[in-house]
């Protein structure tokens, strides 16, 4: 009877392809940032080595609350975003005020003989203009802030997404675009807008203002841990 041995009770995996390598197969070390494992096959069960570590996942959205557009001819409209993420928006560009850029010159519009452009002395007299200096437009920055996805009623879109440029309407006395826009009847949409724009506007208020006393109250506090520590070293200075 011939004697077995534990390797004879195991069946050898085949290795002859193992270091085998495409000739056409290259590996671009340089150009690579960084050096990341290889995933394990599906078919072999994951351990506790070779379990990848999981990184934290930014969301696009995160990432454009530091960069949101500041012209409204191009700036992303509000329902684009998530839900939960709509206020945190409207509060950074509520922050910032509606974008009044004051320009040298700008560009006339309209027939040849009736040539007009935008004027900033107009930012005075209606505070919730905006200008897009890329598009030559007006808008409501309320009204653009807090409107919903158009349902193509005729003049919902605006100083919404379409904007004004028909500047010789703004100076036609009581026919003002401007002022047809606000209107005064409480149940027009810009004076709606203009309630749900101040809750918000004095809720981050309120929010700054706590977070202002809150740190001054800090500061005090460790003002006086610091005296009193300052007392006791000097006490037994002198002991």
């Amino acid at each position: 009877m011939k004697s077995r041995t534990i390797d004879s009770s195991f069946k050898k995996k085949n290795t002859q392809n193992l270091d085998a390598t495409p000739s056409n197969l290259e590996v671009n070390v340089e150009n690579s940032s960084s050096q990341t494992e290889v995933p394990p096959s599906s078919s072999a069960p994951l351990t506790s080595k070779a379990r990848p570590s999981k990184i934290p996942r930014v969301e696009p959205e995160e990432i454009g609350l530091l960069y949101l557009e500041r012209d409204p001819g191009l700036r992303k409209q509000i329902y684009d975003y998530p839900v939960n993420l709509r206020d945190e928006i409207r509060k950074a560009y509520i922050r910032d005020g509606p974008h009044q850029p004051s320009l040298v010159e700008y560009p006339t519009s309209g027939s040849e003989k009736n040539r007009c452009r935008f004027q900033a002395t107009w930012y005075k007299d209606f505070l919730w203009l905006e200008y897009s200096p890329s598009k030559d437009i007006a808008f409501c920055f309320p009204c653009i802030l807090f409107n919903n996805k158009p349902t193509g009623r005729l003049g919902s879109t605006a100083f919404t997404h379409d904007g004004l440029n028909n500047w010789k309407k703004v100076n036609a006395g009581q026919d003002c675009a401007f002022l047809n826009h606000t209107g005064r009847a409480p149940s027009l949409a810009h004076n709606n807008v203009v309630k749900d724009y101040s809750k918000l506007k004095n809720q981050a208020q309120n929010i700054i203002a706590s977070l202002d006393r809150q740190t001054k109250e800090q500061v005090a506090a460790n003002r006086l841990r610091l005296n009193a520590s300052i007392d006791v070293v000097r006490w037994l200075t002198f002991q």
